[in-house]
């Protein structure tokens, strides 16, 4: 599931000046709703739902960049502001909605299949 969310990351951030941005923690979902499950045969299950998770994100972000930002406006840490010359290391938590599906085979007892269908950030409201 990581991976997925990695692929997603940039768009996720709505923040352009983060480099190279990776997940570093992944939390069991606060959440979880909007279950459907259909029994397709008598061995069977499709389960498909949401839950929301909390992420901790990594990135790297220029020193120039850093600078110029307004503190207010950006929710962010620096783990290592001299991580090199020219970047500094930070991170942040963010709240994300995935959708999933899974195939269960009841015989074995064991998802025989698991899919992310979709990824998309909450924002909150502070």
């Amino acid at each position: 599931m990581t991976s997925v969310i990695n692929n997603e990351l940039p768009d996720l951030l709505g923040e352009p000046r983060f480099d190279e941005p990776s997940v570093v923690g992944l939390y069991h979902p606060a959440q979880i709703d909007s279950v459907v499950v259909y029994e397709n045969d008598k061995t069977t299950l499709f389960v498909q739902f949401g839950a929301n998770f909390d992420v901790d994100v990594e990135f790297f972000i220029e020193k120039g960049d850093y600078y110029v930002l307004d503190e207010e406006q950006d929710d962010f840490s620096i783990y290592d502001p001299d991580w090199n010359e020219w970047v500094m290391r930070g991170g942040k938590n963010i709240t994300t909605a995935i959708d999933c599906s899974l195939i269960f085979n009841l015989k074995k007892n064991e998802v025989a299949n698991f899919t992310v269908l979709g990824v998309s950030r909450i924002w909150s409201d502070e």
